[in-house]
């Protein structure tokens, strides 16, 4: 719940890249309580921040495509 929490938080403090911090500092911080490993947190956010990555890489991609498909559309047109 913490990384939810600091996420939506990072949202509105901190437009554009508060999200996924607020996230990754939540999941540490989370983490790092429920264990009290720091090794182990940091593991959980770096899996969190990959996460991340990968999302926006595929929402890239899928941006990618649709620009794609209507250019294709225009010139086919």
């Amino acid at each position: 719940w913490l990384g939810l929490a600091l996420a939506v938080v990072g949202f509105f403090v901190v437009p554009v890249i508060g999200l996924p911090l607020g996230g990754a500092l939540g999941v540490y911080l989370g983490e790092r309580l429920r264990t009290g490993d720091g090794r182990a947190a940091w593991r959980a956010t770096r899996a969190t921040l990959a996460g991340f990555g990968l999302a926006a890489l595929a929402q890239l991609g899928a941006a990618l495509a649709m620009v794609l498909t209507w250019v294709a559309w225009v010139l086919l047109e």
